[in-house]
């Protein structure tokens, strides 16, 4: 299980496909931190 930070969007700064971003940025995260805890990259 996976918990996700919050995060404010401004609604006057925009940002074209703002999901993309954010998955990607999420991905790394996940995969570095799960990296570091086990070892291992995640399956």
């Amino acid at each position: 299980m996976i918990g996700n930070s919050r995060f404010l969007i401004l609604l006057h700064v925009p940002i074209q496909n703002l999901a993309s971003p954010m998955f990607a940025l999420a991905l790394r995260t996940v995969t570095a931190h799960w990296t570091a805890a086990y070892g291992v990259p995640p399956p």
